[in-house]
């Protein structure tokens, strides 16, 4: 696709497409951009006998009504969030889709870990390792690169405690009369956002330390690792919270 004469992209597209396996991600603001690149790789894989699934296949058009044609005519697949790589896209950025669906994964694999643990006698400290391998490793792994609001920190705050009160035989605070403070003191535990930011700061200090060449680095970070600010046009309403800035502060006053 070198030889594709492409319209200029603004700064903040520092590259035009994600290749990971068979899946492959494209970006551009141009219409036409997209259009020749999505042609290309027909064009391309047809040589070696690949075609695309089309019922794969999706579009996500964000501040655009521009729609991108099959080879056919037809109309791509419009979707307003879709899952990439293990992780969610959203046309708006918010980070709540993202979190309640990996709320959900991570409910089913702690109701299958409770069902093993009644049929055997496993001990307390044993399942809270099970547990924060399993589940939270899960949980936290995708909210990484993801800055939460207070409401969604306190749910993510709330499920923990709850998990924690299955393992250690807690009632419900209304019954048991014992808080949530209450309860990560008997498990030894931190709040689950606390655990959150910790390795968010670790994730950013490890993308403001990578090469002039990461293109993560060139989206998140200026070349002296400080946060970089894309300039954009003001939306109405409260300004979104930014990932990189969010964090920066974290780092400057913990």
């Amino acid at each position: 696709m070198a030889s594709i004469d492409f319209e200029p992209e603004p700064a903040y597209v520092v590259t035009r497409d994600v290749l990971y396996a068979d899946d492959t991600l494209l970006i551009s603001q141009s219409k036409k951009n997209m259009q020749r690149m999505l042609n290309a790789i027909i064009t391309e894989g047809r040589k070696y006998g690949l075609e695309l699934n089309w019922n794969k296949t999706l579009q996500m058009q964000v501040c655009t009504n521009c729609n991108i044609e099959r080879p056919d005519g037809g109309t791509i697949a419009t979707v307003r969030e879709a899952v990439y790589l293990g992780g969610m896209i959203t046309c708006d950025a918010r980070a709540s889709p993202e979190l309640t669906r990996i709320l959900g994964e991570a409910q089913n694999i702690f109701k299958q870990l409770a069902q093993i643990w009644g049929h055997t006698s496993v001990g307390r400290k044993q399942k809270y390792k099970v547990y924060e391998s399993c589940v939270l490793g899960k949980l936290l792994y995708y909210l990484d690169y993801i800055w939460l609001l207070c409401a969604d920190r306190s749910s993510l705050d709330a499920y923990h405690c709850r998990c924690l009160r299955r393992l250690l035989g807690i009632k419900h605070s209304y019954i048991s009369r014992v808080t949530n403070a209450d309860v990560l003191k008997q498990a030894a535990a931190v709040p689950l956002s606390q655990l959150l930011l910790d390795r968010q700061i670790r994730l950013y200090d490890k993308i403001a330390s990578g090469g002039a060449n990461s293109l993560v680095k060139q989206i998140v970070c200026q070349p002296d690792g400080t946060p970089k600010i894309w300039v954009r046009r003001r939306r109405r309403g409260r300004p979104r919270q930014q990932w990189a800035q969010e964090v920066h502060k974290l780092i400057q006053h913990p």
